[in-house]
């Protein structure tokens, strides 16, 4: 085995040293270090298309009382746990908003 030596171990100091000033620059730049995510407003929903009126689209969440449906033409992934208890039903996305009935 060869030893690190003084010039190994001053080597990897220095970079250390500069791979935490550049982290440093861009934790400045960017402002935070986990990212900025928070609950919408609902002025950000808006803007996203999610709080217009009428009928069709899939109900990705609630704001308040209103529902936030999003009405572009999208695929679905739906899921619900095997074993939720007796009466635990799993229920189209596109349903929950229907005036009409289902079959």
């Amino acid at each position: 085995m060869h030893a690190i030596g003084l010039g190994g171990l001053l080597g990897c100091f220095a970079s250390t040293t500069v791979y935490g000033m550049l982290c440093l620059r861009r934790l400045q730049r960017v402002g935070d270090l986990h990212g900025s995510s928070h609950w919408a407003t609902v002025r950000e929903a808006a803007a996203a298309g999610l709080l217009g009126d009428g009928e069709g689209g899939i109900v990705v969440g609630r704001l308040g009382r209103r529902l936030l449906v999003d009405r572009k033409d999208r695929h679905a992934l739906v899921f619900s746990c095997g074993s939720g208890g007796p009466g635990f039903k799993s229920r189209r996305p596109d349903q929950l908003n229907q005036t009409k009935t289902a079959v």
